[in-house]
Formats: C-alpha cells, structure tokens, sequence
C-alpha cells in the first residue's frame, strides 16, 4: 500500500528529545516501511526514517523565533503535503488541524487523522467540518 504520512514541521521525526506526536509518527512509520508498505513522509527536513522524506523547510520549527514564518511554513507544509495526496492509496495526518482546514479541497482523498491534539474552542470548527476519518489517542478526545 502507499501510505503518506504528514508530520508536524514543528519538530524533527524522530525528536530528540520531547515530542509525542513525532515518537509516534516514528514508530509507526518504521513499522510500516518494515512491513513492505511504500511509505511518505511529509515532515521537517532534519527528519531522519526509512521512509521517502519530503519537506518544504530545511529544519524543525522549534527553533524558529519568528512566530509569523512559522506560521506561513506550516501552512506551506500542509498544502504541499495535500497537493502530493493523489498519489497514494491513504493519507495519515498527523499534524491536524492546518491539514483538515484544506482537506475539502480533496474530497476525493481517503485520509485518516490521528488526533494527538485536544479540541479547543478554537478549533471546533475545523473539526465539525471534517469530513474524513480520525481517531483518538486518549478518551478525554472522545
């Protein structure tokens, strides 16, 4: 099967130190590419896995001061993640709700969206117009 996964450009797959969601999208991926899946990754360029790598910035975003270009490289990320999105049989996003917001754009894209994230009132919205598949890593998501 040909899987991408889209990681948060916010920090490096695997982390180096703290990053739950990127140990997560690590051992998943591995598993995966072990398992004779033709794997993707959208994430940071520092990124290291078995996997095909794809990023649109050199580095995590962490160490990035400037909230603003982090905001535009996150944006950058989930739209060229998605343009690319037609080339495989399922899309896991990882990096929620900057990927959801334009997911419509693909109604035809099967993807699935793990939520490592809780829902905010903020976000509320985006989520009540997704369309696609998710599921939860803990039950206070539910």
């Amino acid at each position: 099967m040909k899987i991408l996964q889209i990681a948060p450009l916010w920090e490096t797959v695997p982390p180096p130190a703290y990053g739950g969601t990127e140990a997560v999208v690590h051992l998943l991926i591995e598993e995966l590419v072990r398992q004779g899946h033709d794997v993707t990754l959208w994430a940071s360029g520092d990124s290291r896995t078995s996997a095909r790598l794809k990023s649109c910035f050199p580095r995590s975003l962490r160490g990035t001061g400037d909230f603003y270009a982090k905001s535009v490289y996150s944006s950058l990320h989930a739209s060229l993640a998605l343009e690319d999105a037609h080339h495989y049989d399922l899309v896991h996003n990882h990096a929620g709700e900057e990927v959801i917001a334009i997911s419509h754009l693909l109604p035809d894209m099967r993807m699935l969206t793990t939520m490592h994230s809780a829902i905010t009132p903020e976000t509320r919205r985006i989520w009540d117009n997704y369309n696609g598949f998710f599921n939860n890593i803990s039950w206070s998501q539910r």
